[in-house]
């Protein structure tokens, strides 16, 4: 019965080839645009971390007095020593306690690295973004390093020789891709530094930096004066509030030490999510969701009013069938595979559309300095999943208002049906050219 349903329904749509081709490209053109914006939904609130286990990481941050509620501020490299500082000692000099182990959390600060020029290799000087970092960065995040390792706490000792890693796009730019990487020197800022890893395309952190390097923060460092981002894994809220408890007796300490630094409050904390997804982000992210939705729908009643026009020029024959004792059901099954035919065709056009679309836009803030971290990737952020469940909502909604009509013809027998008058159609087609006017103006 199915297959032989779809034939019918394929004899109807050449029969109808124009309109329909009108239908696909209304649905195609608004399912696109709905995948488009769901994409950067998705890739930047919904599930804005690529990284394992993502809720046990927290930043960091200092409390400031006249701040908004909720927000941190970075930590100064003064207060990042003496933490430090405080972890080497194990706490000894701290009321509570530091954990030993150093991957549970690190400090990062962004800022511009100098790499020098390499005669040998024909590369000249180049200024690329980087960060300075503290602790364990990658395995504290969840990540791994596609060639070489991680910093380790050696690298973090006093006197330690310089290290770095660097980003799959710099170690494809800059170095070909050597697989002999490992290793190697390099000048950075003027001093000699060794390639110890490089890490996988598409991870970048805390945004767009390709290169990783110590920070020197120990009294009179050139990085004392940075601004970090600190980040914490735990496991349970007890074990954050242990170190947390222990990172505010020290940063007590650190306050007292200067009379400048009173307009903190106390150590804070917050999510990874909430690090990356700001209120106003989800306000604007809400709010063009829920305009594409709105035109989606906008679209969904103009195809439907194609084919109700399509129903109503075929009444006459309506009503003989249901005179005829042919029922309700078949043909609201008939109009309801019509519109699953005509959301499929339109779900494989906005397919296309949204790739090309997103990757256009993505484009567009890739070129830009405030673009987002490498890892958002809006075009593996939609599944057939998505784009199966869109349609099938479409086919729904479309569906709806024919099938209503059909109802209505059935309820009130087919002689009357097939003789309504024609302001009663014309009534009907008003309303739905207001609606469609409204719901435009929201969008």
């Amino acid at each position: 019965m199915p297959l032989l349903q779809w034939r019918i329904e394929f004899r109807s749509f050449r029969k109808h080839l124009a309109s329909n081709l009108l239908i696909v490209a209304l649905l195609g053109v608004g399912l696109g645009a709905t995948l488009v914006i769901f994409a950067f939904v998705k890739a930047l609130v919904l599930d804005p971390a690529p990284f394992k286990n993502s809720a046990e990481i927290h930043q960091i941050g200092l409390l400031p007095k006249d701040g908004e509620s909720g927000e941190l501020e970075d930590v100064e490299g003064t207060l990042l020593s003496d933490w430090q500082s405080a972890l080497a000692r194990n706490g000894e000099s701290s009321a509570v306690p530091f954990p030993r182990d150093l991957p549970r959390w690190y400090g990062v600060a962004p800022g511009t690295i100098n790499i020098g020029g390499d005669l040998q290799f024909k590369l000249a000087p180049e200024r690329v973004d980087g960060a300075f970092v503290i602790g364990q960065l990658w395995t504290t995040l969840g990540a791994a390093p596609q060639l070489g390792r991680d910093f380790s706490s050696a690298d973090f000792v006093a006197g330690a020789p310089s290290v770095a890693i660097i980003g799959d796009a710099l170690w494809r730019a800059r170095f070909n891709a050597d697989p002999n990487i490992l290793n190697r020197r390099v000048r950075l800022n003027g001093q000699d530094a060794q390639v110890i890893g490089v890490m996988p395309a598409k991870i970048s952190f805390p945004k767009r930096e390709m290169l990783w390097t110590q920070a020197h923060i120990q009294p009179g460092g050139a990085q004392i004066d940075y601004q970090f981002l600190v980040f914490l894994r735990s496991t349970g809220s007890a074990d954050r509030e242990r170190t947390l408890a222990a990172m505010q007796n020290q940063f007590l300490a650190w306050q007292k030490q200067s009379p400048d630094r009173t307009e903190y409050i106390q150590v804070g904390a917050k999510s990874f999510r909430d690090a990356y997804v700001s209120n106003e982000l989800r306000i604007i992210s809400g709010t063009m969701l829920g305009a594409v939705l709105l035109l989606l729908f906008a679209v969904c009643m103009n195809a439907a009013s194609v084919l109700l026009v399509r129903l109503l020029s075929t009444q006459s024959e309506n009503s003989v069938r249901l005179a005829l004792g042919s029922g309700f059901a078949p043909l609201a099954i008939s109009a309801l595979f019509q519109c699953v035919l005509l959301a499929g065709l339109a779900a494989i056009l906005a397919n296309y559309l949204s790739i090309f679309a997103g990757n256009a836009i993505a484009n567009i803030f890739a070129a830009s300095d405030e673009g987002f971290p490498l890892w958002i990737d809006f075009e593996q952020s939609i599944s057939a999943l998505h784009v199966f469940g869109f349609a099938l909502l479409v086919a729904l909604i479309t569906s709806a208002l024919p099938i209503w009509r059909l109802r209505q013809i059935a309820l009130s027998g087919a002689l009357r049906a097939s003789g309504r008058s024609l302001i009663g159609k014309q009534f009907g087609a008003n309303a739905l050219v207001f609606v469609q006017v409204c719901l435009s103006c929201v969008v």
